[in-house]
């Protein structure tokens, strides 16, 4: 059985053709603590009531081509170190666009979350859910993208993938759990089978020894009357 692990997973996927997008999201999604600061000076600057910031840091890796990236999230499954999600641009010239690398991605590693980023409309929502699929693991954000959308989508997607773990975890451990009771209920239940089977065994043959032991007691009560009725010269078949 696996065990929960208390660890959150914040590891995150670009995989962008353009270095400029990967230095802008590294910016974004690593660079909370920096954001946390400044926002609390501000805060405190202009006199305003403190309000709960979200300091999520994100584990952040690049790749530049669809090939590289699925590569890279084979590798992390493989290591047990799973990407939560994986942002994918839509275009990314010479090898696999955005399209055909999320199904790539998804289908080895059906757990991870995807953001698809594009600036042109070459497929439609339509043609998207019929090739991808209509879920809940993948969506469409629209370039230019704001820097609090990445961190929400990724906060989102993240958590959500951690929730669905957990979930599927304690599902295990309950299918496990419950298969162990289910073999403990089948030992059990042919031990009774057994025990009962001896049982009816002993009754049985406690039944044919009684029947012998009154044919024996007959037998026995006739050779002491004939014994008996010997006469003192015929003694002799006393031994028989």
């Amino acid at each position: 059985m696996r065990e929960l692990s208390s660890a959150h997973n914040r590891r995150i996927v670009v995989i962008d053709d353009n270095e400029a997008v990967h230095t802008d999201f590294r910016k974004i999604l690593t660079g909370s603590g920096i954001r946390r600061s400044v926002e609390r000076c501000r805060m405190a600057f202009f006199g305003e009531e403190s309000t709960t910031i979200h300091d999520w840091q994100f584990e952040m890796d690049s790749a530049f081509q669809g090939q590289q990236g699925l590569e890279m999230v084979c590798q992390a499954v493989r290591d047990g170190r799973p990407y939560a999600m994986a942002f994918v641009d839509v275009r990314m010239p010479p090898g696999w666009d955005g399209m055909e690398t999320v199904k790539h991605l998804c289908a080895h590693d059906p757990e991870l979350m995807v953001v698809i980023c594009t600036a042109f409309s070459e497929h439609s929502w339509g043609e998207m859910a019929q090739q991808l699929g209509c879920s809940d693991r993948w969506l469409i954000l629209k370039k230019p993208f704001d820097n609090v959308e990445i961190g929400q989508l990724a906060g989102y997607f993240t958590e959500k993938w951690n929730l669905a773990r957990q979930t599927q975890l304690r599902s295990d451990g309950l299918e496990h759990m419950m298969k162990e009771r289910t073999e403990e209920i089948d030992r059990t239940r042919r031990q009774l089978f057994e025990s009962r089977k001896l049982e009816a065994f002993g009754t049985l043959a406690g039944g044919v020894v009684h029947e012998l032991n009154n044919l024996l007691q007959v037998i026995q009560g006739h050779a002491s009357f004939a014994m008996d009725s010997l006469k003192p010269h015929e003694r002799k078949g006393h031994h028989y």
